[in-house]
């Protein structure tokens, strides 16, 4: 009997540690899209400023300049989004 109540535990244990390690790898899945996601925003952003600053004019360099630091906001908030959903993962475990 007590063979069966350790083996019974020990199967729960594995179980329990298969679906952590699943959630685990499904918030590390999630907070690389968010990551990518916002990368690419940001390279988007940046390449459009790019453009505008090839215009030469200063309304093109203004417009730059607010596109780069758009980009920056973009790639540090999805970083941090991708933090917080890592973070959250481990407070479930």
């Amino acid at each position: 009997m007590r063979i069966g109540h350790v083996m019974l535990a020990g199967v729960a244990a594995f179980a329990l540690t298969a679906c952590e390690s699943k959630a685990d790898k499904v918030a590390e899945h999630q907070s690389n899209a968010v990551e990518a996601q916002s990368e690419a925003t940001a390279q988007s952003m940046e390449a459009q400023a790019a453009a505008a600053k090839s215009t030469g004019t200063a309304a093109g360099a203004e417009t730059a300049k607010t596109l780069e630091e758009k980009a920056d906001v973009t790639r540090e908030a999805g970083k941090e989004k991708a933090n917080a959903i890592e973070q959250e993962a481990g407070k479930k475990d």
